[in-house]
């Protein structure tokens, strides 16, 4: 489990890195279907706005080895429209978008170490 310090840092890291390199969201059926039921028009703009409101408070584990993407990918959760949301985010490699992995409905109860 990572620091409120580490948490906090990767988090400023990766707000700065989306305005600059951007993101990609990666295409699961969880997503699409969660983005249609919160009538979502514009996934990733949407997603990125959620993502720059998250805190430390927000952080549920992580870092943990990616071995599909590469790098680490860190867990977070939020609430939109009363419903718990699993977010699973990956850095992306140097000088390239950010990967949004996981932005669906929590399937299980999520608990936030330091909220």
């Amino acid at each position: 489990m990572a620091g409120k310090d580490e948490v906090e840092q990767f988090l400023n890291d990766l707000k700065t890195k989306l305005s600059i390199f951007d993101m990609i969201i990666i295409e699961r059926d969880k997503n699409r279907q969660t983005m249609a039921e919160l009538e979502i028009l514009n996934p990733k703009s949407f997603c990125i706005n959620e993502i720059n409101k998250l805190t430390y408070k927000d952080y549920y584990k992580g870092p943990s080895p990616d071995s599909e993407y590469k790098g680490e990918y860190w867990e977070f959760g939020t609430t939109i429209s009363g419903r718990q949301i699993y977010i699973k985010v990956n850095y992306g490699l140097t000088n390239k978008p950010c990967i949004l992995i996981s932005f669906h409905f929590a399937e299980f109860n999520m608990t936030f170490p330091m909220a």
